[in-house]
């Protein structure tokens, strides 16, 4: 590893380290502090890590699509009550048309997580590339699941104990509506599709052969996140729920990058071979 790479690990790790501290301070029941800074460092940390691995270009098109169709698509169901009627409390921050502002930082910041996850598990690369349609159905709801598991601990824990939004009409899983699952999975697809789609504009990211420890941090973290569900947000015997659900992502996905570092093992074929292009 290069010693430029050796200083970006570390200015990663520091970032996502503070953002990841001040989210866990947070669940401890109290001040909106800690959750308001912890999501914008961890979304600074995000971009930074998109644009060194994909290019500028094409990480402020993931942002700006993630974010943006986030914060719309929010605003029309509190404003319509298109899915089921809930309102976000003053717990998060600051909010604009009864959006918190960090909302949609959280959504680009996990959805970012969840993207690589999903590309190095298909294809054994955390880039996107030139997709052919089927293809990019596909990716879009591998990442809609992967993304959407991680609400299976977030939501119950929000509304329970940190009190972040409230369900108007209260459903079956720990007071979780069914509806608001199936709303993540719209969401998520959406917001990939549109991505996936956009990105065929942009020129291909560079082809240089990343740092696989650097590859390695949104995967990690998005398996951190999914190990602490285990101990927080799920009771009883619901806490093994995570490591089935997180962990198996984030388990293929490092395997595959393992299978990068081996010149025997990369020569295997991507998990779902290409088709209609």
């Amino acid at each position: 590893m290069t010693l430029r790479n050796v200083v970006l690990v570390g200015l990663f790790l520091l970032l996502l380290g503070i953002g990841s501290a001040w989210l866990l301070c947070a669940w401890v029941p109290g001040s909106s502090f800690p959750l308001v800074l912890g999501n914008i460092l961890l979304a600074f940390g995000a971009l930074g890590h998109g644009a060194w691995l994909w290019g500028w270009r094409h990480c402020l098109l993931f942002f700006c699509v993630s974010a943006g169709l986030t914060f719309v698509l929010e605003a029309l169901s509190l404003a319509t009550d298109l899915a089921t009627p809930y309102y976000y409390t003053a717990v998060l921050g600051p909010r604009f048309l009864g959006v918190p502002v960090i909302i949609p930082l959280g959504w680009f910041t996990m959805l970012y997580m969840s993207h690589v996850v999903v590309n190095l598990m298909v294809d054994g690369t955390p880039r996107c590339g030139r997709r052919g349609h089927g293809r990019v159905v596909l990716l879009a709801l591998l990442t809609a699941l992967v993304m959407s598991s991680w609400d299976l601990t977030l939501d119950p824990y929000m509304v329970q104990v940190v009190k972040a939004w409230v369900w108007l009409q209260p459903g079956g899983f720990l007071g979780i509506p069914f509806a608001n699952y199936v709303s993540w999975l719209e969401l998520t697809f959406i917001i990939c599709i549109s991505y996936r789609v956009a990105e065929r504009g942009l020129p291909e990211a560079g082809a240089a052969a990343p740092s696989e420890v650097l590859v390695a941090l949104p995967v990690v973290l998005y398996g951190l996140i999914g190990l602490s569900g285990c101990f927080v947000g799920l009771s009883g015997g619901l806490a093994v729920l995570p490591p089935f659900t997180m962990g198996i992502a984030a388990l293929g996905a490092l395997g595959r990058l393992v299978q990068m570092r081996s010149p025997a093992l990369a020569r295997v074929a991507p998990l779902v071979p290409e088709g209609g292009e």
